[in-house]
């Protein structure tokens, strides 16, 4: 006679199998062949030896093939077959993805607060690609998600749910030179730093590209006629640094400013301030010297965007405005013009975009230092020397925009505005497309 047997966690009818319940945190030890309902998740999951993962043929009660973790709000490492849902209400998130992910591992990122156009996720490769590319992935797009499968090391992880575009692309650009330094013994101002900005062709992933960011000249009792400002250069591009403000010595006679990208003032109406490059800077105004008539005075430096001013008898003449960009999201001048000396008690103010004001007297004030990271040229002083130093040239500074929803390059000072990712360079280094 044959009897009838029960099998171990089979049910009597035979119609299904019992398997140990619990949540996410009452996981045992991770052993290949483990098999248990998680209720956190309300799935099916079993153990490889490496990690726990759903069971399921993709339905909604499965999670379409995930292990659907708790909502993370901080930066984590993320694992393999996993889903996430990322707050990003307080900041930025990074997620690192899997060191070693085997061919055809699946991960999932989803906008838990519809935040990430605010503050994103950024995704690292850690050592591996995403589409090709071993940049971060920026997600700046509110309720964007995106779903990766791991490939081979060629490709690395591919998206298959949403676009993101790693092919090439093309950039907006601007290279501000550095400023030239203010004259002394009756000062012109310092010229503006060469300004250029445009569109490149076509960039290629993967390439790096030398970003050279030019100094300001110094100013100072030694700096009779100012110095010129430092180059700086992007793609085969270079921007002039701006000619120093010209200089009337008493022992030595009158000396004229320097050009460059914009040029420096000059100091009398026999001597025209400098020219400034084309496409780049303008002429520094002239000046007057002329104990006969009561009068001393420094033309104003040249700026990107207009000439520098004339000096009259005794009123130094004003640098030239520089020109505006909105290429960081928001309308900034660059390359304004330094103020030239005066003789009585005015003091000419540098034209906007950085530019120093001149000085009527010998001083160790910073207002005839140009702005950092401006290009502006440097204010002209009245006189050396009984202590006065002439002003420092401003900085230049480089700075590159694309469109994209997330960060394809590498290099400076990364941030979004809007659409656009925006590389700037406060000083020399490399962009890596």
């Amino acid at each position: 006679m044959t009897k009838n047997r029960t099998l171990a966690g089979i049910l009597p009818d035979g119609n299904g199998m019992m398997v140990p319940v619990g949540n996410t945190a009452q996981r045992p030890a991770n052993t290949a062949g483990m098999i248990r309902f998680n209720t956190t998740l309300n799935t099916l999951e079993s153990a490889n030896g490496v990690m726990w993962s759903n069971v399921g043929s993709g339905s909604a009660s499965s999670g379409g093939g995930l292990s659907w973790q708790p909502v993370q709000n901080t930066n984590f490492i993320a694992v393999a077959g996993n889903g996430y849902a990322v707050n990003t209400q307080i900041a930025n998130v990074t997620v690192t993805l899997p060191a070693s992910p085997t061919v055809g591992s699946l991960i999932t990122f989803v906008d838990y607060k519809s935040t990430f156009a605010s503050n994103n996720l950024i995704v690292y490769p850690n050592g591996n690609k995403v589409n090709g590319n071993t940049s971060n992935v920026r997600l700046i797009t509110n309720s964007q998600g995106i779903s990766l499968v791991y490939i081979d090391a060629n490709q690395g992880w591919i998206n298959y749910a949403t676009a993101l575009s790693v092919g090439q692309y093309a950039v907006d650009y601007l290279i501000v030179a550095g400023g030239g330094g203010g004259g002394g013994q009756v000062g012109g101002g310092g010229g503006a730093g060469g300004l250029l900005s445009g569109s490149s062709t076509l960039l290629t992933p993967g390439v790096s590209y030398t970003v050279t960011v030019g100094a300001g000249a110094s100013g100072g009792t030694a700096t009779v006629v100012g110095n010129t400002g430092g180059n700086s250069s992007l793609f085969g591009l270079t921007s002039l640094g701006g000619g120093g403000g010209g200089s009337h010595q008493t022992n030595n006679g009158a000396t004229p400013g320097g050009s460059g990208g914009g040029g420096g003032g000059g100091i009398s109406a026999s001597i025209a301030g400098a020219s400034g490059t084309n496409g780049q800077g303008n002429t520094g105004g002239y000046g007057q010297y002329g104990p006969s008539n009561g009068g001393w005075s420094g033309g104003g430096g040249g700026g990107a965007g207009a000439g520098g001013s004339n000096g009259s008898a005794d009123t130094g003449g004003q640098g030239g405005v520089g020109s505006a960009s909105s290429i960081t999201g928001s309308s900034v001048y660059y390359s304004g013009g330094g103020g030239g000396c005066s003789s009585n008690s005015t003091n000419p103010p540098g034209g906007t975009g950085g530019g120093g004001a001149g000085w009527s007297t010998g001083t160790t004030s910073g207002v005839l230092n140009a702005t950092s990271n401006s290009g502006g040229g440097g204010g002209g002083v009245r006189d050396t020397y009984s202590g006065g130093y002439s002003g420092n040239g401003g900085s230049g500074v480089v700075v590159i925009r694309y469109q994209s929803t997330f960060q394809r390059a590498t290099g400076g000072i990364v941030t979004q505005s809007g659409d656009y990712i925006v590389h700037r360079f406060t000083s020399s280094g490399t962009f890596v497309s």
